[in-house]
């Protein structure tokens, strides 16, 4: 099925926009039922008597840009709801790593949350986007906390934007804050692009430099992704090397490359682009990653 500029519409991504048309009304049940702590797939509790909390939680609260202003969940379409869902996934695979791999913490957690929408005005450069979401998350009295506050904005031909930018790290006195544009990301690259970049901005608030160095020997944490020949051309990109994997000439990984960081001989790996003519996407996490994600979740979101 097309999701109506010709791309093909998955059965989970046509479940997920059937289930957000039929809560429009009242999908503030969203926030209500992802309150509760979900424990990671191996770190579940054995019995469902156990009450023991647990050793970390990983935070994400998701906002749309508003298409109608008299509408507050008027954002959320089938990519912003693949967007959420792809962090959701991102969030688990940390989590069960975390609490399998890391010594010092058993149980891991994670929750992700739906806001209402943010309307916001556009042409403006990220970092001004990213202040304005601030104030207004900051207005709303949920600002701070151990969270990473997402704004799945839309804006399709504002470079200034990029795919997206994030700023501070959960467990900080005022949170993070971060945007992907999923609107340029769809526009320009497609849906697998928008997942990863979603991934990409949620994740970067768990990740700093003392964890990178650790995996790495670098602090730049776009260099824990890795870009691997799978065929013949192909190259597959994982999350935060996305919009980093390629060239920073006009042709190259996506449309829009990134202008941070990067240094492909420092990447967790990188199979060069010599020969590679095509470029897809994968939300499966790297292995660096995993393991600098989980290093910060242990020194820094330990609950007890």
């Amino acid at each position: 099925m097309s999701d109506g500029d010709g791309r093909f519409v998955g059965r989970r991504e046509m479940l997920a926009a059937l289930g957000a048309a039929a809560l429009g009304p009242t999908l503030g049940d969203v926030g209500k039922i992802s309150d509760e702590h979900r424990p990671s797939a191996a770190t579940a509790p054995e019995t469902p008597g156990a009450t023991t909390g647990p050793d970390a939680t990983l935070r994400v609260r998701t906002y749309p840009r508003l298409e109608h202003s008299a509408d507050r969940w008027s954002g959320w379409s089938v990519p912003t709801l693949s967007a959420h869902g792809a962090v959701g996934d991102a969030l688990d695979a940390v989590a069960t790593y975390a609490g399998a791999e890391r010594d010092g913490l058993d149980r891991v957690d994670w929750q992700l949350d739906a806001g209402a929408g943010v309307a916001l005005q556009g042409g403006t450069d990220a970092r001004t986007l990213v202040e304005g979401f601030r104030e207004t998350i900051r207005e709303r009295g949920a600002g701070g906390g151990d969270v990473c506050h997402l704004l799945l904005w839309s804006e399709p031909l504002n470079y200034e934007v990029g795919y997206g930018l994030a700023t501070g790290y959960v467990g900080d006195v005022d949170a993070a804050y971060a945007v992907v544009n999923v609107g340029a990301t769809e526009r320009w690259d497609g849906r697998g692009v928008t997942k990863n970049m979603a991934i990409h901005e949620a994740l970067h608030p768990f990740l700093d430099d003392a964890a990178a160095e650790t995996v790495i020997e670098n602090d730049c944490s776009h260099n824990l992704g890795t870009v691997r020949r799978v065929g013949d051309g192909v190259a597959e990109v994982t999350p935060m090397a996305t919009s980093y994997a390629g060239g920073q000439g006009l042709i190259g990984e996506t449309t829009w490359p990134g202008s941070g960081c990067r240094d492909r001989a420092a990447f967790y790996r990188h199979d060069g682009v010599d020969g590679i003519d095509r470029w897809r996407h994968t939300t499966e996490l790297s292995a660096g990653t995993l393991e600098a994600a989980s290093l910060y979740v242990e020194r820094n979101l330990r609950e007890r």
